[in-house]
């Protein structure tokens, strides 16, 4: 049976209709862009914020694929501020013990020396986490002290509830918008993705003067 030119324009709208739902934009979620571990201006126009997971092996591969590139390009030219934010998750038995560990090596100074030592460590477990801290230049004996005593547990979890009340499920995931003082306003983009998306994302929402 053939469809009249309504019936055939009626489920071409339908289609496309359809087609539209499943493509919308993330919604704009608004997130705080203060805290122990920035990096670059903080009259920056854009603000990157990063939800970790150090056992989580597409962290690891944003880190060595992606990271670097975006620090020398946006962070360190004044562009981008980045900020790190924690969110372990539940599957990864050691989340919560690296989290620690990156806390702890910032109470020696050396925040971000010791998350690229755990996003590149061969092991997550305490054992793994302290020989990193060695080989970073940390005390590992204040810091497996600092990791087993847990106090850090209250920040780690005040990361992630901010990371659940925006939409956050997983890790990596990065809110990348436009700087609001000590806030950021932007979109959710999740999964390890090419450097090429991130630039884009940011070249975006520069000033054109930038």
């Amino acid at each position: 049976m053939k469809l009249s030119a309504a019936a055939r324009l009626l489920a071409l709208v339908a289609l496309v209709s359809f087609a539209a739902v499943g493509q919308q934009p993330n919604p704009v979620v608004d997130t705080t862009a203060d805290g122990a571990f920035v990096l670059g201006r903080a009259d920056a126009p854009v603000t990157l914020v990063e939800f970790v997971d150090y056992e989580c092996a597409y962290c690891r591969r944003y880190h060595r694929d992606v990271f670097e590139r975006l620090r020398k390009e946006f962070v360190d030219t004044g562009l981008v501020r980045y900020v790190v934010r924690d969110f372990p998750l539940e599957m990864h038995k050691n989340s919560v013990t690296t989290a620690r560990a990156a806390r702890c090596g910032a109470q020696q100074g050396k925040f971000w020396e010791m998350h690229h030592a755990l996003l590149t460590a061969m092991r997550q477990d305490l054992e793994g986490v302290v020989a990193a801290a060695r080989g970073a230049g940390l005390d590992p004996v204040k810091l497996k002290d600092c990791v087993e005593n847990a106090k850090v547990n209250a920040l780690i979890k005040q990361d992630r509830e901010e990371g659940l009340r925006i939409g956050v499920d997983t890790a990596p995931a990065f809110v990348i918008g436009r700087s609001k003082g000590d806030r950021v306003e932007g979109q959710i983009l999740v999964g390890s993705k090419p450097y090429e998306v991130y630039e884009s994302r940011i070249k975006a929402l520069l000033p054109p003067n930038r």
